[in-house]
């Protein structure tokens, strides 16, 4: 590339800086080069350098979520992209904002048999909500402007219609490097070049409750608009159920409303469903719930939401709303008699499951979580893998001004370590706790391969040597291939913590536990405190809560 296209790679740095974004993923490579030397070039970001792509991305991920602001990765060519996609697919489903930028080869070495040449445009397809092209025309100092309004386009494309995954790919040829200074030019007036978006259109509809009135939170980023929507409905008696990684948990009617519907039956279902149901947010971690809703609609499903993209999860087709306003009718008499059904049935499931615990003599892994459930700071931040430890997070229900995070967008094992760590590297302010399973742990220990691990992480390490969901639900555990679901192991995470200098604590009793959860929590520094449980007492102690 000529040195005038390195100086706008430096001035689209510069414009990324003035529009917000603070955080910057760094993969190594040289095709990457004029990116990586792009963002040394403003000494205001906080680069991070990471080995491996996937746990890059996830990182990112974390960071974006945390902060609510656009995090940049910049990778190289060839498969080095192909490795976000696990975590780009989990930002579009979650509507994370990230920005991807990639180094590529030139346009003509493509299908040349040219090493790390592949086809990387548009590979993320509809995951991505903006793919754009750094064209060569870029290549001069006239084109600054340009940047401008590329920049500004990577920015709005993040948050419309919806936020989401940018990527830019830059078509590199050499030199790749320049020894001699390269000139740092300010952005002009971004705010100008903004594509101006139609507002979403929202139905003016008048809201009936009915006599029954749930409210359903799912997974979400936080709206003050929903929040003062939900504080009206619960002022109206409506029974509110917040998903565990809802961020309006502080709203709900009942800390462990997630025990009742887990084994609730379909008989107690029809009996006691809403004829109205409110719904925000997307996601839900409860399928029983879910299937419920699916298999016996309410009368009447409205949704609230900042978008007009929402999806039909329950295949009801709901009204979308902005806001209820002045629009609700509400029998409030018929709504407090409703909700007080629901919240004696919950009373009581909770006074079983305390009863439950109280009974256990081995350390198994809800034991642990819940025991966890009360130490912990309130003000600590909550990340929860996939698969078992976001469910026993659910039924343990942590306080409720904890907010929890969980990669259940496309709920996959892959990133979850990965994941609390980009969020603990970019909140400082906060201590953040990682509850994890020993394979969800293990697939991602390259997210511990970085320059710096941050102090403000412990991680929880449920460690059944297994695949200990696949015990759970029906079908794996009776089939004669069942070690291939669960797919057994012996490790620890001793040699691993000891690789990485991490504060190490282990126990395999509640009496071990009792003993060095005090440590292990006033821990300064990234720890690990890994249980071993016996995944037939897993097994178990899950289904008698059912």
């Amino acid at each position: 590339m000529k040195k005038g296209g390195q100086e706008n790679v430096h001035h689209l740095f510069q414009c990324l800086y003035s529009l917000g974004v603070r955080h910057i993923f760094i993969c190594p490579g040289s095709r990457n080069a004029p990116l990586i030397n792009g963002a040394v070039s403003h000494n205001g970001f906080e680069l991070h350098s990471v080995v491996d792509e996937r746990a890059a991305g996830y990182m990112a991920l974390g960071a974006a979520q945390i902060t609510q602001v656009p995090v940049v990765i910049i990778c190289t060519s060839g498969t080095a992209l192909l490795n976000l996609f696990p975590a780009v697919a989990e930002a579009h489903q979650l509507h994370v904002p990230l920005i991807v930028l990639s180094a590529d080869r030139p346009l003509l070495l493509l299908d040349c048999w040219e090493n790390q040449s592949i086809h990387q445009k548009r590979v993320f397809g509809k995951y991505a909500n903006k793919y754009i092209e750094w064209k060569g025309l870029l290549e001069s100092k006239r084109a600054l402007g340009k940047v401008d309004r590329i920049a500004s386009k990577i920015l709005t494309y993040s948050q419309f219609p919806d936020k989401g995954v940018v990527h830019v790919n830059f078509h590199f040829s050499e030199p790749l490097y320049f020894h001699e200074p390269i000139s740092i030019y300010n952005p002009f007036s971004l705010v100008k070049t903004n594509k101006q978006f139609t507002a979403p259109i929202f139905h003016n509809h008048s809201v009936k409750t009915g006599r029954s009135l749930m409210v359903l939170c799912g997974t979400g980023s936080y709206q003050d608009s929903i929040a003062h929507e939900l504080t009206l409905l619960s002022q109206q008696d409506a029974l509110i159920l917040c998903d565990i990684s809802s961020p309006y948990r502080q709203l709900q009617s009942h800390q462990h409303w997630e025990l009742l519907l887990n084994s609730i039956t379909e008989e107690f279902w029809l009996k006691r469903k809403p004829e109205t149901l409110i719904t925000t947010g997307s996601f839900l971690l409860n399928k029983n719930l879910k299937n419920l809703i699916r298999k016996h609609p309410p009368k009447n499903h409205y949704h609230l939401a900042d978008t007009n993209i929402v999806r039909d999860t329950f295949f009801t087709k709901p009204i979308i709303l902005k806001t209820l306003g002045a629009s609700l009718e509400s029998d409030m008499q018929s709504n407090a008699s409703f909700k007080q059904t629901w919240t004696q049935a919950m009373d009581s499931k909770s006074v079983q499951f305390t009863k439950l615990l109280q009974q256990q003599t081995e350390l198994t892994d809800l034991w642990t979580v819940s025991q966890l459930m009360e130490l912990l700071p309130h003000d600590a931040i909550i990340h929860a893998a996939n698969s078992m430890s976001v469910r026993y997070v659910s039924v343990c229900a942590p306080n409720q001004s904890n907010r929890v995070y969980s990669n259940r967008g496309t709920s996959g094992i892959d990133g979850c370590l990965s994941t609390a760590i980009g969020a603990a590297l970019a909140d400082s302010k906060h201590e953040h706790f990682l509850i994890s399973g020993d394979l969800a742990f293990f697939y991602d220990i390259n997210g511990l391969w970085i320059e710096k691990l941050p102090k403000n992480l412990k991680i929880i390490l449920l460690n059944n040597h297994c695949g200990n969901i696949f015990d759970m639900i029906p079908g794996p555990s009776t089939s004669k291939a069942g070690h291939l679901f669960t797919t057994p192991h012996t490790r620890t995470a001793h040699n691993i913590a000891q690789d990485f200098n991490i504060e190490y604590f282990t126990a395999n009793k509640q009496q071990d536990f009792t003993q060095q959860v005090s440590a292990f929590l006033s821990c300064t520094s990234l720890a690990i405190f890994e249980t071993t449980s016996d995944p037939q007492a897993n097994q178990r102690i899950w289904k008698q809560l059912k």
